[in-house]
């Protein structure tokens, strides 16, 4: 098992503590595994540590992701998407030559966001909410997200973290509109929000 788990972790640039989980929870056997871990730890390359291990040692082809809300679903599609900054089987060579098929519910559904400078956008301005939600003076709950000053503070958040194509510099590309993006990413989060309650 260790031919594996330090395989992977190599081609998939584990950090030691995703490493560390990776082979721990492996020698322990599991059929179902967990990950509670903050934000931006690494939890989706780890499960994709999880899942490359399970397939190459054990031949397992088949996977069920559950995401907790539509922002992360959406995250989490493009991440296990080939030829995607985050692609999570990056180095792995079986899934260059095979790349694995996501199947979804949702295949008639119209994307949130269908151009791909509206998806950064829309990923920087659930970043910024996703800080804002562990400032409770700020935002005591995921309703007070509709205030115009709320909308606006995150609108002024993105701007200073958005980074414009080469082709918007050259005005061959439409610059997003990043104030309609925020309000989209807003309403997707609620939406997702009383799914959740429900």
């Amino acid at each position: 098992m260790n031919r594996y788990v330090n395989a992977i972790a190599g081609r998939l640039s584990l950090r030691p503590p995703q490493r560390v989980s990776l082979g721990d929870r492996l020698r322990a056997g599991f059929s179902v595994a967990v990950l509670c871990a903050g934000d931006v730890v690494g939890k989706t390359r780890l499960m994709g540590g999880f899942i490359s291990y399970l397939h190459l040692a054990h031949g397992i082809n088949n996977f069920f992701v559950l995401a907790p809300n539509l922002m992360i679903y959406n995250k989490l599609i493009t991440d296990f998407t080939p030829n995607t900054p985050k692609y999570v089987f990056k180095g792995i060579a079986e899934c260059a030559t095979d790349a694995p098929a996501i199947i979804t519910g949702d295949k008639d559904e119209a994307p949130v966001f269908t151009k791909p400078e509206e998806q950064k956008v829309a990923q920087l301005a659930y970043d910024v909410i996703r800080k804002l939600e562990n400032q409770p003076q700020t935002l005591p709950t995921l309703a007070h997200l509709k205030k115009p000053e709320i909308q606006a503070a995150i609108v002024k958040a993105v701007e200073e973290q958005h980074r414009p194509t080469q082709m918007e510099l050259e005005g061959i590309a439409e610059k997003p509109d990043i104030a309609a993006v925020v309000a989209k990413t807003v309403e997707q989060i609620l939406l997702s929000s009383i799914r959740t309650q429900q």
